[in-house]
């Protein structure tokens, strides 16, 4: 029984795998014939996810830099010197979830509470809960529990303040 149970998993994980390279695939297509830069953005953004799930970390970076550069050029159609607030608070969360997956902590905690100000700053209540996740894993794993508490609590809070499911889901994990 265990062994089928493991044969199970085991094929859950191979599908979910191929699920997400099939996903990266379609968006890395759609990212490279898309017109609409906003579009072409988010595309990059879940190619960049993708990645994420895969464990692909080169190429997770290498969208990094592309989604970088498309809110740079989306800040300067708008006719300003650096991209809209939203983006960059979007960006700095990303880049804190790739440094904290190469555990660059340091990198991490700093993007992770410069996203946490910046999403505050916007009134991004589920990015302010996705940020106060990544600065509990970095506590945690640095052995700051009391912060790592903290935050993991905060972060449930405002799942449950703004009735977001995944997030009520992670913070009971």
């Amino acid at each position: 029984a265990q062994a089928a149970a493991a044969y199970g998993r085991a094929g859950d994980e191979a599908r979910s795998r191929q699920s997400a390279r099939d996903a990266l695939a379609a968006y890395s297509r759609g990212a490279e014939i898309a017109s609409d830069p906003r579009v072409k953005l988010d595309l990059t953004f879940k190619a960049e996810s993708a990645c994420y799930v895969l464990g692909a970390r080169a190429d997770q970076l290498v969208w990094l830099e592309r989604a970088q550069a498309l809110v740079h050029a989306l800040g300067g159609e708008a006719g300003r010197s650096e991209a809209a607030p939203e983006l960059e608070a979007e960006m700095g969360l990303r880049r804190a979830l790739y440094s904290w997956a190469v555990r660059d902590l340091a990198t991490a905690e700093r993007e992770a509470n410069r996203a946490l100000a910046s999403k505050r700053a916007i009134g991004d209540r589920g990015g302010e809960a996705e940020s106060m996740q990544v600065l509990a894993s970095i506590y945690a794993l640095t052995n700051r529990y009391d912060e790592a508490l903290r935050c993991h609590l905060g972060s449930l809070s405002i799942g449950r303040a703004i009735k977001n499911p995944v997030l009520e889901a992670r913070g009971r994990i």
